[in-house]
């Protein structure tokens, strides 16, 4: 259920792959496409309208439901698993962006509340305004080199080893006797003393707020400001 993403999980994904080349490459970015602040994150029409062809052409299967929203359209979902294909794929990708994705995707998968507040912490996010192109300059650039991935081959006595060492671990923890018990605290009574204790603190807060409706207004200077670029995204 985590493998199959939405359009708006591939154009954040495009986005970050886009970030990664901009790293080591000046600030340009592997698509070219033009990005901007839009809404809560990065977008890019011309990126938006590639999704669904290249899904069609990679023949990912699509899944549309209805929407729960009368204002919005269906949501759709794609999938595919092909490891040769995504093998194939990657190798004409700079591995600049296959390493972060390899990385981020994971991490996020289609949880989109969580993909969107960390596409929405990057720097050209934090360093444009709503509706403001996105300069990948304002990226920090790395120099780092990619090494080859080292896969050191076992000999046939180093994986016996390895495999007799997790039977022994396996074993021992198998046993219930060598288990810890966690220790669950009980909460405490719901008696008088309880109530008087939180009754006291009650107190201690004041008056009750009245119910009101109050509107909150910030400077459009706000998007420009040194807070919003305490974040590091790592």
């Amino acid at each position: 259920m985590d493998r199959d993403l939405g359009p708006i999980h591939l154009l954040k994904y495009a986005y970050l792959g886009d970030l990664a080349y901009a790293r080591t490459h000046n600030g340009e970015t592997y698509t070219g496409a033009p990005w901007r602040f839009y809404h809560f994150g990065p977008w890019s029409g011309e990126v938006f309208t590639r999704i669904e062809p290249a899904m069609v052409a990679v023949q990912a299967r699509k899944f549309e439901g209805q929407s729960d929203f009368e204002d919005r359209s269906n949501w759709v979902r794609w999938s595919r698993t092909d490891r040769w294909l995504l093998s194939e794929l990657q190798s004409k990708v700079p591995p600049i962006i296959t390493l972060d994705l390899d990385r981020l995707v994971p991490r996020f998968r289609k949880n989109t509340p969580s993909l969107l507040d960390y596409v929405y912490q990057t720097a050209p996010m934090l360093s444009a305004a709503p509706g403001e192109s996105l300069d990948f300059s304002s990226e920090p650039q790395s120099t780092r080199s990619i090494p080859p991935p080292q896969v050191k081959q076992l000999s046939v006595r180093q994986t016996k080893k390895l495999r007799t060492a997790a039977e022994a671990i396996r074993a021992k923890y198998a046993n219930s006797a060598d288990r810890v018990e966690r220790f669950v605290p009980k909460p405490p009574p719901l008696d008088e003393v309880h109530e008087q204790g939180m009754a006291w603190l009650d107190q201690l807060a004041g008056q009750p707020l009245s119910a009101m409706q109050l509107t909150v207004e910030f400077s459009p200077e706000v998007w420009k400001s040194a807070a919003r670029k305490i974040h590091d995204v790592p």
